[in-house]
């Protein structure tokens, strides 16, 4: 989704939702060499499959080719949250 804030700028917005296929719980198996081989199993964290991504960015470009772009955005999963910020400026010379 854009909105058109000037004729040099607007601000964009993105919402994903994803599903992970390959979501499952890890787990190591363990063991001691020294205690005759018995082994043991650690579990890890069940993921949850659904993965949801949002973000922001106000974009402008200027009539000299000049473009700047400042972005941020989040991934969630299972708990877990990613925040991302860039600025972009790309300019002719």
């Amino acid at each position: 989704m854009a909105y058109k804030l000037s004729d040099e700028s607007r601000l964009v917005g993105n919402l994903n939702v994803g599903y992970d296929t390959q979501a499952k719980q890890a787990a190591i198996t363990s063991s001691f060499s020294s205690f005759g081989g018995s082994t043991f199993v650690t579990n890890g964290i069940k993921p949850s499959p659904v993965v949801v991504r949002a973000g922001v960015s106000y974009e402008v470009e200027k009539a000299n080719g000049t473009e700047i772009v400042t972005r941020y955005g989040v991934d969630t999963k299972s708990g877990y949250t990613n925040q991302m910020l860039s600025i972009n400026w790309r300019m002719l010379f």
